[in-house]
């Protein structure tokens, strides 16, 4: 795990010395990677840690990032922005950092999201990150790599990627010897243009702009007081070194902004979804930041749902459905409140009222993928798999290439006793996973499985000859 952490970073950063000018080699900076490249490079590393099942699949905080990088991306001023795909998911993992990788993927987590105090540090952070893609950052510091370096981290983040292991760990060590301060870290021209870039999309967006200077002063205090040794929850200044030249110059470019009325259009921040989102993380996590910020004791809905988590987790049932009830009669369209409440409601034993407070939700939201995903557990408990392939292959349509649809498709067809259509639906899911072997494997049986079905048959006959094209299949 350390190791691959470290690479990750040396992909991102391909770090020389700062000393070291970009070359003039006559081409723009995005030469040395095509976006085409370097969106299968962050692909690859984003499926990577889906396999080693290393993200925090929590369908609600994961849900609440993606509005919030959203939010950030349409208010942004910087046309780049809207020719890039960007990806934002959640890292599982205590430390406090995040990190951005070719391709538009931003990867925040959790240990992050449990130190922030409100929805602006969050966003502060993400808008950051976002600023080191548009201004191809990752791709200035591939152009500086010398020629020695990059078939070297080219060669350790294959091996990592495919899972191969034809780099051993010895290598690996030499490789981090050599580079790893450098590759942890952008140039502090990098760092403090994300800054600038950032603090503007934070402002676009109605956020407050110093939410990213008292950020860093916070982490920048607490790392003083509690110490930064290696392997410490303070990974973000390692790898986005903060000193107080830059808190400085971040408080200043915020001030500035607010003088100019840069925020005019400034709304509040999102408090209820940012407190759903620590809750929900902090409970996952065992942390207890979100208890240190009162979220538990609170009369407000989130504290209230926070303690109704808590009596839920201590099999409390009853007392947890009270307390829930209270919450959804104030805001009864929340989603997050609406899920507590219909698995309290089943564990109550009253599954149909769960099922048609689902139903009568989806009514107004069709295409709600967490309370449409939850409406289908209930299908396939009762079972009435005939309802949940229906809702499943519904909401593929309105999210393509969605992994937890594939899977969920995937269970129902094995439980409907149907298998050629089961190990279609895992291959599916295995090859946007990035294990085309396995999901070739998958698609043979199926194949010999739908002998009698045509339409079937045609479907993973295509999908077979897609993958003998690959370079992965036609080695083996």
């Amino acid at each position: 795990m350390r190791y691959f952490y470290i690479l990750i970073s040396m992909l991102v950063s391909c770090s020389l010395q700062s000393e070291i000018a970009l070359p003039d080699l006559g081409r723009p900076a995005t030469a040395v990677l095509s976006q085409q490249e370097a969106e299968k490079i962050g692909a690859s590393v984003y499926r990577q840690l889906q396999q080693q099942q290393l993200l925090f699949e929590d369908a609600v905080v994961t849900a609440y990032l993606q509005k919030l990088g959203q939010r950030l991306l349409q208010s942004s001023p910087y046309e780049r922005q809207n020719a890039q795909r960007f990806t934002f998911f959640i890292v599982n993992d205590a430390t406090i950092n995040a990190f951005a990788l070719p391709g538009g993927y931003i990867g925040i987590h959790t240990g992050l999201i449990t130190a922030c105090k409100n929805e602006s540090e969050l966003a502060s952070v993400i808008a950051h990150e976002i600023a080191h893609i548009t201004q191809d950052h990752l791709q200035r510091r591939l152009d500086a790599a010398s020629s020695n370096q990059l078939p070297l981290t080219a060669a350790i983040i294959a091996a990592i990627v495919t899972g191969r292991g034809e780099v051993s760990e010895a290598v690996i060590a030499s490789a981090m010897a050599r580079n790893v301060q450098q590759a942890l870290q952008f140039s502090r021209d990098n760092e403090r243009e994300a800054d600038s870039v950032g603090i503007k999309i934070l402002a676009a967006a109605g956020l407050e702009p110093g939410a990213m200077a008292h950020f860093f002063q916070q982490l920048s205090s607490q790392s003083r007081l509690y110490g930064t040794i290696d392997g410490s929850s303070y990974n973000f200044l390692q790898t986005h070194p903060v000193t107080t030249d830059r808190i400085a110059d971040a408080q200043g470019r915020a001030t500035l902004l607010k003088q100019e009325g840069s925020q005019s259009n400034i709304k509040r921040n999102d408090d209820e979804a940012f407190a759903i989102a620590l809750i929900r993380t902090t409970l996952a996590s065992g942390t207890t930041t979100a208890v240190k910020l009162n979220l538990f004791t609170e009369e407000s809905r989130p504290g209230r749902y926070a303690r109704a988590l808590l009596q839920q987790q201590q099999r409390a049932f009853s007392e947890a459905l009270s307390l829930i009830t209270t919450v959804v009669e104030e805001k009864p369209h929340e989603v997050a409140y609406l899920l507590l409440y219909s698995e309290l409601l089943q564990q109550q034993g009253n599954r149909q009222q769960a099922i048609s407070l689902l139903q009568q939700e989806l009514t107004l939201a069709p295409h709600q993928f967490e309370l449409g995903m939850a409406l289908a557990d209930h299908f396939i408990d009762l079972p009435d798999l005939a309802k949940a392939k229906t809702l499943v292959t519904t909401l593929q349509r309105h999210h393509p290439d969605n992994l937890a649809l594939l899977q969920k498709l995937a269970q129902i067809e094995g439980l409907s006793n149907n298998p050629a259509a089961a190990n279609l639906a895992t291959a599916e899911a295995l090859i946007l996973q990035g294990d085309l072997f396995s999901a070739y494997r998958h698609l043979l049986v199926a194949q010999r499985q739908a002998a009698n079905d045509f339409y079937l048959a045609s479907r993973i006959e295509a999908k077979i000859s897609l993958l003998k094209s690959s370079k992965e299949i036609s080695e083996r």
